[in-house]
């Protein structure tokens, strides 16, 4: 499905415009390990939410009235905060920082985007994006799946920033038919169905080349977005 026409505005600029063509213990996980389905038609009560919340604070405040004995004087409230701040030295940082690219004073919203989101990179999200819905989808599925395309994948990025904007509840509720919650220009782009079917999908690599022994040659704990990763790091120095 095309994306319709929209109107001007910073975020909706994607489907008019042609654009050209550590240390850290990350684990990606694919949506039949936490189905998406599951998170919005299996969300947990308000209840739940709130007895965990309360759960977790006891288990904070015990922690904080343990560690209360071991710094005896400071003066703490109830739950163990400190009330005096201690100031930690700034390190040293001196390299150039920021992107590698000439920019102007002239340059819009859409200009700095397009210096990240580059024809290598909507290619890149439509070529996985396609490839695991192939892997993943089974004869049994009820729903049909289109190739998604570069434009459609543009007006389905600029509905999920203008998502940041327009705040509501649950994603559903963007393609609300209720007159007093309505927001007809979601639904004017993009069929709420086909939204959830491309964030069912979306993907950066491909599953099959995936090394997934810590301890064989190749091993990429960031293997899920490495591709991402080399078409975006090479803007900054």
């Amino acid at each position: 499905m095309a994306a319709a026409n929209i109107p001007s505005c910073d975020v909706n600029f994607f489907s008019n415009v042609n654009f050209p063509r550590n240390s850290v213990e990350i684990e990606f996980v694919d949506e039949d390990d936490l189905p998406i389905a599951n998170v919005y038609e299996h969300q947990a009560s308000d209840n739940e939410v709130d007895s965990d919340f309360a759960e977790s604070e006891s288990e904070s405040c015990s922690d904080d009235e343990e560690e209360e004995e071991d710094h005896a004087g400071q003066p703490r409230n109830a739950c163990g905060w400190e009330r005096n701040i201690t100031a930690r030295p700034d390190l040293p940082f001196h390299q150039q920082a920021g992107p590698t690219i000439d920019m102007n004073e002239r340059m819009t919203v859409p200009d700095f985007f397009q210096i990240f989101f580059t024809v290598q990179v909507w290619n890149l999200l439509v070529e996985q994006t396609n490839l695991y819905a192939q892997q993943k989808r089974i004869q049994s599925e009820s729903s049909v799946w289109y190739p998604v395309t570069v434009e459609e994948l543009k007006a389905w990025v600029a509905l999920t920033l203008l998502m940041g904007i327009v705040k509501k509840p649950a994603l559903r509720m963007y393609w609300i038919t209720d007159a007093t919650l309505n927001t007809p220009y979601f639904s004017h782009v993009m069929a709420r169905d086909r939204y959830f079917q491309i964030l069912r999908y979306l993907h950066f690599a491909n599953n099959n080349e995936e090394i997934k022994d810590k301890n064989q040659p190749g091993y990429d704990k960031l293997f899920k977005v490495r591709k991402l990763l080399n078409l975006l790091l090479p803007k900054f120095p």
